[in-house]
């Protein structure tokens, strides 16, 4: 069984973002519900969940930037692997040491 890696990456990241689409979304119908609710207990509850939804989705979409930060970082530096970029920049600094 062969398993692309990459594809899993991009898959897994659509994933995440649909879900803090969702968690956005649930806050927002939280927030309709607690402005109608005529009990001040439900009131509470639904506006408190409506802040964890959206404490959820703003902790998930910093992740999910980290990670793509790490993702640029880490193909650049294949890429220059690649090209050998790398491999002159370091006899360049040699040849002037």
């Amino acid at each position: 069984m062969k398993v692309d890696f990459g594809e899993l990456s991009v898959t897994a990241m659509k994933d995440i973002k649909l879900y803090i689409d969702k968690l956005n979304s649930d806050a927002e119908h939280c927030v309709t519900i607690s402005e109608t609710a005529t009990n001040e207990a439900k009131r509470v509850a639904f506006s408190n969940l409506a802040g964890t939804y959206r404490k959820l989705a703003q902790d998930l979409q910093r992740i999910l930037e980290d990670h793509a930060e790490t993702d640029a970082q880490r193909d650049g530096h294949l890429l220059g692997l690649l090209s050998g970029e790398d491999d002159q920049k370091a006899r360049s600094k040699n040849r002037n040491d």
